[in-house]
């Protein structure tokens, strides 16, 4: 896949609607409504918490492009246990596919 190209504009725009966001994270939808694969530009702040989660579903497969700043992705067992660490850098490792049912979160 090819990352879409933003603006310098697009970027601070998005960038400070995640300042503002209480979750400090901003989308940029990319789908038209009733796609059947959803496609998204996030724009995560460093202090954003997402929570564990998973996605139920055999098609839900969440593919992650790092395209700027450093991402961990923990995965978790169903107790909560870290079972694996990965680190992504858009200079080494930037792309992590998250397989459905995963427990899962962005650091």
């Amino acid at each position: 896949m090819n990352v879409p190209q933003l603006s310098a504009e697009e970027i601070t725009t998005y960038l400070a609607v995640a300042q503002k966001s209480p979750k400090r994270r901003a989308p940029k939808i990319l789908h038209h409504p009733g796609a059947f694969f959803n496609q998204v530009i996030n724009f995560v702040l460093a202090d954003s918490y997402m929570q564990p989660h998973r996605h139920q579903d055999k098609e839900k497969i969440e593919e992650i492009w790092l395209i700027e700043g450093k991402m961990t992705v923990l995965f978790f067992d169903d107790q909560g246990t870290i079972t694996q660490v990965v680190n992504l850098d858009p200079q080494l490792n930037n792309y992590i596919a998250i397989p459905a049912f995963a427990w899962h979160t962005l650091l």
